[in-house]
Formats: structure tokens, C-alpha cells, sequence
């Protein structure tokens, strides 16, 4: 079973049991099914990471800070041409954020 949690499982616990087909119906079975698909492969992929024990230096963006800096540099001439606030495309949440996003 997947730790990750399904939009579709939560209504229907919220629904009466004489809304769940109409609900349902409005959805998509193939678009819940879709994104059950979806959840599973992404299990699968968290598992075989974990299984693999990688670890989080693996995963360290330093290395790659030049293309890192060239991407948000050219993301924000775009966002500058087309009138819009670079910092808005460019969400900065986090101190790594920052430290990556830094030119």
C-alpha cells in the first residue's frame, strides 16, 4: 500500500455512500486511476531509493551551481521581458534556496 496520500480516497470518506458513483462519475475513473498509477510509481521509486540507501550528499546541488545559476538567471530575464516579478516564478522558501539561487 502507498504511504502517499490519494485525493480520491479522502472524498470518499467524506461522502455519503449514495454520492461516491456520481462523484466518481464527475471525476473520471481513468483520471483516479491514472493518479493511483502515478502514486504507486512514485512509491516505487521512494522505495527502491531507500532500499539503495542513498544517501542525501547524493543528491547535493552544489556541484551543479553554475547550471543551476545560468537556468535562474535566464528564467528571470524572461519573467523581467514579460512584465512579471522574477521572485514570483522563482519561489525562495529555504537558506539551500537561497545558497543556490545566489549569481
Amino acid at each position: 500500500m502507498s504511504d502517499i496520500t490519494l485525493l480520491w480516497p479522502m472524498l470518499a470518506a467524506r461522502l455519503h455512500p449514495s454520492e461516491r458513483d456520481e462523484v466518481m462519475l464527475m471525476l473520471g475513473t481513468s483520471r483516479i486511476e491514472r493518479n493511483q498509477s502515478v502514486a504507486d510509481e512514485i512509491q516505487a521509486l521512494l522505495n527502491i531509493c531507500s532500499e539503495l540507501s542513498i544517501s542525501d550528499s547524493l543528491f547535493d546541488l552544489n556541484c551543479y551551481q553554475d547550471k543551476i545559476s545560468f537556468f535562474i538567471e535566464h528564467l528571470r530575464g524572461k519573467a523581467e521581458k514579460a512584465g512579471l516579478e522574477p521572485d514570483i516564478l522563482i519561489p525562495v522558501k529555504t537558506p539551500r534556496d537561497r545558497e543556490l539561487c545566489k549569481i
